[in-house]
């Protein structure tokens, strides 16, 4: 840019565009009077005396504005292409940066979806693995209490056999003994009807006494306590029961009723009565 363009007024004072202060900025100057020009200021310029601004001729004006233009143009021109230098040095790092910062990134990345992979499988083949592992316990428990409850029921069965085989060893048992116990019965009452059959035959009389039944009482009992022996029992309930009025009092099976009134005979005829000893 040239130090001075010069420029005149219409009043044909000269005018410059110069650097001041050795800024590069250039200043519109013009001379107050002989001697240096200096920055056009406020006031710096007389008025004429009709107090208008005295105005510059366009006409002069025009190559420093232009000059003043293309300087500017190339100052922002200068200006842009630094800055897209500037900003070109930046971005090629930072692409550089982000580039490698994205490398770095997808290698992680790759890196972790190779360990969860891995993991995967792993817990695959753990879970798998507890899986069959499962599977053969509970069949292995399934076939314990497979053979347990079989065993359970043929100790079971068997159990059941011997109790069937003692029940029916028992009641074969019972049955005897109530053979037996019967045939015993029948037998006594035989020979309690052949003795008062052999005295049938034969008067006699005796005086009979009233008894009240106790609680507790059986013929036994009676015959013990009325006759010192229990030999008479037979006696004294085949007399009762063939007795007019003593067969009313008895229970079902011949036995002695408490509150009920049994019949008792004198010692020496229920001795004449009795196949018993003395």
């Amino acid at each position: 840019m040239p130090g001075n363009l010069s420029v005149r007024p219409a009043d044909s004072r000269p005018a410059a565009f110069v650097p001041v202060d050795g800024k590069n900025i250039p200043v519109l100057t013009m001379p107050a009077g002989p001697g240096q020009p200096m920055p056009i200021t406020p006031g710096s310029i007389p008025a004429p005396a009709n107090g208008q601004v005295m105005p510059l001729n366009p006409a002069t004006v025009t190559n420093p504005v232009n000059g003043l233009t293309n300087s500017l143009n190339g100052t922002a021109n200068s200006l842009t292409n630094q800055a897209n230098n500037a900003v070109g040095g930046l971005n090629n790092p930072l692409n550089s940066a982000v580039n490698g910062a994205n490398a770095n990134l997808n290698t992680a990345t790759n890196n972790l979806n190779n360990t969860v992979g891995g993991l995967n499988t792993q817990m695959n083949n753990t879970v798998n693995g507890l899986n069959s592992s499962l599977n053969d316990a509970s069949r292995s428990l399934i076939n314990t209490a497979t053979n347990l409850n079989n065993q359970a029921n043929s100790a079971i069965g068997g159990i059941n056999n011997q109790v069937n085989g003692a029940t029916s060893s028992l009641n074969n048992t019972i049955n005897g003994l109530n053979t037996q116990a019967n045939n015993t019965v029948g037998a006594a009452n035989n020979a309690i009807n052949n003795s008062l059959n052999s005295v049938t035959g034969a008067v006699s009389s005796w005086t009979e006494h009233p008894y009240k039944v106790q609680a507790g009482d059986s013929w036994d009992k009676i015959s013990q306590a009325q006759y010192g022996t229990t030999l008479y029992a037979p006696t004294l309930k085949t007399f009762n029961q063939t007795h007019p009025r003593g067969a009313e009092t008895l229970a079902k099976d011949g036995s002695p009723v408490a509150g009920q009134e049994v019949y008792l005979l004198p010692l020496d005829q229920i001795r004449k009565l009795t196949s018993a000893p003395r």
